[in-house]
């Protein structure tokens, strides 16, 4: 595949990458754009670009820091995307950037899906979601909470091969338990210790967040729902997820996303416990999952999905996307709102 209107050229882990000059993908820290290398004629890979202007001085560090210590020690799987190296140019403030080289994921991202998908059917989003419990055990065995599961941060490949993505906002996990204190991530998919501002596990808060994408790709809709991040908070520490309208999920289905998305985080069940339930244990026979012959890759941290909440009730067809979009409206919102 031929590159367009060249950028650059830039040695990462050893390896040369001619790089597009126009992204594929944006996101809160920095853009993602193709890249070809000469030693392998014909094929395409992903190259993340972090401009040290464009973030705060301490969010770039934090970003890079986080990026650089998960792509080096969580080893290869086929359900996460593969990097290939990072490299920093230090010429002065305004020219320092960061880049990541990795796996250029071809596919739809799962927030993309389950809107065209509107409803997905268990037996479709079965070997799927086993997928994302597999990408997600194999980040915790390796010592790392991944901090930022989200449907946009999965990639559905043609053939229904699932990829998780962007390591940004990933910190090692204390062996001791809880010990995380910041959110970083999206509101939407926060655990109740996170909006109480208490100590959170890792293991814990990407759990539940893992529930609430298993909720969005059979209810097209979030568990939970407020007109702004303080009102989310309220509904995620004080209401049942709202299974109005799903009278139709199996009753192992129910019991699952009733166990992640459970709200005292010692009832939780674990990714071990994910791993064994009967519902996906469940065999059934072989189908293709939905999904288009080739879509652009989406990839990294999506703006639309940054910071937020809104009304996710009924079952409305385009309540996700509403959610979405309002998302990014208020996603500038401070962490210390979730805690109010």
């Amino acid at each position: 595949m031929a590159v367009r209107e060249l950028r650059l050229s830039v040695i990462i882990g050893g390896q040369r990458y001619t790089v597009e000059a126009e992204s594929f993908a944006r996101g809160s820290y920095g853009s993602v754009h193709k890249a070809v290398r000469p030693d392998e004629p014909g094929s395409v890979f992903a190259v993340k670009i972090v401009q040290r202007a464009h973030v705060t001085t301490d969010s770039y560090r934090r970003h890079v820091r986080r990026e650089n210590a998960a792509c080096s020690c969580v080893p290869l799987h086929p359900n996460i995307v593969a990097s290939y190296g990072s490299y920093e140019i230090y010429n002065g403030w305004e020219n320092d950037a960061y880049y990541l080289a990795m796996e250029y994921a071809q596919g739809e991202t799962l927030l993309d899906y389950a809107n065209r998908r509107r409803r997905v059917p268990e037996d479709e989003v079965r070997p799927i979601f086993r997928q994302a419990v597999a990408a997600l055990h194999h980040v915790h065995r390796a010592g790392f909470a991944h901090r930022d599961v989200t449907l946009p941060n999965f990639v559905l490949a043609p053939g229904g091969h699932l990829k998780l993505l962007d390591f940004g906002l990933s910190e090692r996990l204390c062996p001791t338990g809880a010990h995380f204190t910041d959110f970083p991530g999206t509101a939407l998919y926060a655990s109740p210790q996170i909006c109480a501002g208490i100590a959170y596990n890792g293991r814990g808060a990407d759990l539940w967040a893992l529930g609430v994408v298993l909720f969005c790709l059979v209810a097209n809709r979030f568990p939970f729902h407020g007109e702004c991040v303080s009102t989310l908070s309220r509904c995620i520490l004080d209401t049942p997820p709202n299974f109005a309208g799903l009278g139709d999920i199996s009753a192992q289905l129910r019991s699952l996303l009733g166990g992640m998305l459970e709200k005292h985080p010692s009832r939780r069940i674990t990714l071990s416990q994910v791993e064994q339930h009967d519902w996906l244990r469940t065999a059934v026979p072989t189908a293709p999952v939905d999904c288009p012959v080739y879509l652009p890759a989406a990839t990294a941290v999506s703006a639309q999905d940054l910071g937020s909440a809104t009304s996710a009730r009924g079952s409305s067809s385009s309540t996700m996307e509403q959610a979405e979009q309002q998302a990014a409206q208020i996603q500038r919102c401070s962490t210390d709102i979730l805690r109010a």
